[in-house]
């Protein structure tokens, strides 16, 4: 869900003293008119509220004129707009010292206009930033379960050097070939996950289920699951972890492929339809997070020129749309109807993965319901 976004301009904008050396955020709660930032000592701190949500966020963007009061203690309230926006999400910029921080804002009435989901006092969710944040690894062997064989016979497809690659891009093609649905859905995740794989592909067809990145994951798995010769795990990957209550983390879930001549797992995203490279060869999760100073020097490689999706609007219209994978950007955000993504980069500060032991079964067990 990525697209071009201009720089907003600011509606609003506090600024206060600097405090002497940052704080840290440890507590966060959100109501219907104010957002509180919970410290673990005394601050002072600068906030700008912008219209929209910036395509970038420098230091200079932080900041406007000076303001008459100042706000200092532990715990901070800053108050929403009376009238929040209601036909797109917005930032508010926060300073202390010299490290910022982002708050993206979804306003009740955007949720309800765009989607028809009710949620009082909407969202807030941790955008970018230079504050310190739990970040690592942590692997997890599990054992998937998928209902019957996917009987899915793609050919390899593409010109990469590497078999799996071109293996897992003719499966991706297949994939994209069924008509895929975002928006509201009236179907449990976890009913969707027990249907073989026919019966999941016709339910997305219907309309009756609609798949954002996690549901389109685990579809490229179970595709997978029988293919003995391509080698997929799962990746969940957040901009910030563990959250604190209230405030949301970006987060995105895709696969990583395994390619032999390198001996490396690799990013191959199913729902942005794209890799990732440095230095001419394919990298991995991991590498992302390790080199995220170094986003100038990765690219984005589309496996797939288009991908046809349609949106079921909060009225009920379905609207088809095209995502451009050339469109995915490592560090910019950007917005389009359905909402602001971040820089690709952000997604991978916090990253699991899990070494799924994928098992084809007749049908399905209470062995997920219990895992």
């Amino acid at each position: 869900m990525l697209g071009a976004c201009t720089l907003a301009t600011t509606i609003y904008a506090i600024s206060l003293a600097w405090p002497s050396s940052p704080p840290t955020l440890i507590g966060f709660s959100s109501m219907s008119d104010a957002v509180i930032l919970k410290f673990d000592s005394v601050a002072d701190i600068s906030y700008t509220i912008h219209a929209s949500v910036p395509e970038s966020l420098s230091p200079d963007d932080l900041l406007t004129s000076p303001a008459d009061n100042i706000v200092r203690g532990d715990e901070i309230t800053i108050p929403l707009p009376r009238d929040e926006p209601d036909d797109t999400e917005y930032s508010i910029a926060v300073r202390f010292g010299d490290s910022s921080l982002e708050l993206v804002r979804q306003s009740e009435q955007w949720l309800k206009n765009k989607f028809d989901f009710d949620k009082p006092g909407g969202y807030t969710i941790l955008g970018r930033r230079d504050i310190d944040t739990p970040f690592g690894l942590e692997t997890e062997s599990s054992r998937v379960e998928f209902v019957g064989k996917s009987g899915i016979s793609a050919k390899p497809m593409g010109d990469s050097p590497y078999l799996a690659v071109r293996k897992a891009t003719g499966l991706l093609h297949y994939l994209w070939g069924q008509p895929v649905k975002q928006g509201p859905t009236s179907l449990p995740y976890n009913e969707f996950l027990q249907k073989p794989m026919a019966s999941k592909l016709q339910i997305i067809r219907d309309g009756d289920f609609a798949v954002m990145c996690a549901g389109f994951r685990d579809l490229f798995l179970h595709a997978a699951a029988n293919k003995t010769s391509l080698k997929v795990r799962a990746v969940a990957a957040m901009n910030y972890s563990p959250p604190l209550n209230g405030l949301l983390s970006y987060s995105h879930a895709t696969t990583e492929i395994w390619i032999p001549e390198l001996k490396r797992w690799v990013i191959f995203d199913p729902w942005m339809g794209i890799m990732v490279t440095m230095n001419g060869e394919p990298i991995g999760a991991m590498d992302i997070q390790k080199n995220y100073d170094r986003a100038d020097e990765m690219q984005i490689v589309p496996v797939i020129d288009e991908i046809p999706r349609f949106h079921q609007n909060g009225d009920g219209t379905v609207k088809r749309t095209t995502f451009i994978p050339a469109s995915v950007d490592m560090t910019k955000f950007s917005c389009n109807e359905l909402g602001c993504s971040p820089g690709y980069r952000e997604y991978f500060q916090r990253v699991s993965t899990s070494e799924m032991q994928s098992l084809v079964v007749d049908s399905w067990t209470n062995f997920n319901d219990a895992n």
